[in-house]
């Protein structure tokens, strides 16, 4: 792959993990009951996002190798921890705070 295009590449899988974050956040903030399952308008976007997420890498993965393009998806991780702080006001400890460094840090060194 030329760098170039590993660069584009990357921004569009951060951009598909930062959706599928936000389809996670919303699952949680749905509240779903049977009643309201199918009118729940938080439920309907989470799962229109985390659609258009995994489309995205559907379409990613024929212009890029697997194991380039997977290790992105741990960001998701990672967006996700910060929505629920930042959001849902759910605390995030020091051992979560290493454990997403340590992502960061994996996912730096799988896609060298």
């Amino acid at each position: 792959m030329e760098t170039i295009n590993q660069v584009i590449i990357a921004i569009v899988c951060l951009i598909a993990a930062f959706l599928g974050s936000i389809g996670q956040l919303l699952f949680k903030l749905s509240n779903p009951t049977f009643a309201n399952l199918f009118f729940n308008w938080k439920l309907i976007a989470g799962f229109a996002l985390y659609g258009i997420s995994s489309i995205i890498y559907v379409i990613i993965l024929k212009y890029g190798e697997l194991s380039y393009v997977y290790p992105f998806m741990a960001m998701a991780f990672i967006f996700t921890m910060l929505w629920a702080w930042w959001i849902l006001k759910e605390s995030v400890t020091l051992i979560n705070i290493v454990g997403a460094l340590l992502l960061l840090v994996a996912v730096g060194m799988m896609v060298r």
